[in-house]
């Protein structure tokens, strides 16, 4: 009686067929986990945003800070700050700076916010507040830059 050794070819592609399934599985539960490092990492960079704006306040004004979108061309000549963007940029983020302006009682100040990829924004401003937003950050800032 002869032997056979080995698989059958129906074998060997229902094995592969198999592996194919499982890793597809996985490949799609790792998409929510991918993203929730995404929005670690522009955290991480957004309070890094606030200790570099701390650095530059001078005289009661964080004039050296950029106003609006920082990206590679808008950056103030802060070249921690075009690292930071850049690395929010990386992650699908978008760094923005507003800021009042310098004649308010208590001096200028800012805020610094980003896009996160689970949804909302994470904030950081003057006063010390950080905190994660789900609401659109308002475009005008009062004499207070929060995030709401």
């Amino acid at each position: 009686m002869l032997e056979r050794k080995g698989f059958t070819l129906i074998e060997m592609l229902v094995v592969i067929a198999i592996i194919g399934v499982l890793a597809a599985a996985v490949l799609a539960a790792l998409g929510p986990a991918r993203n929730k490092a995404k929005d670690v990492r522009i955290i991480s960079d957004i309070n890094q945003v606030r200790i570099i704006a701390e650095t530059v306040y001078l005289n009661g004004t964080y004039s050296a800070l950029p106003e609006g979108t920082v990206n590679a061309t808008n950056y103030g000549g802060i070249a921690s700050l075009k690292s930071q963007a850049d690395d929010v940029i990386s992650q699908n983020g978008r760094l923005v700076i507003n800021k009042t302006t310098a004649d308010t009682p208590v001096g200028q100040q800012y805020r610094a916010y980003s896009v996160l990829n689970g949804g909302g924004y994470y904030c950081v401003n003057s006063s010390g507040d950080a905190y994660t937003t789900t609401g659109a950050v308002s475009a005008p800032i009062g004499a207070v830059p929060s995030c709401q």
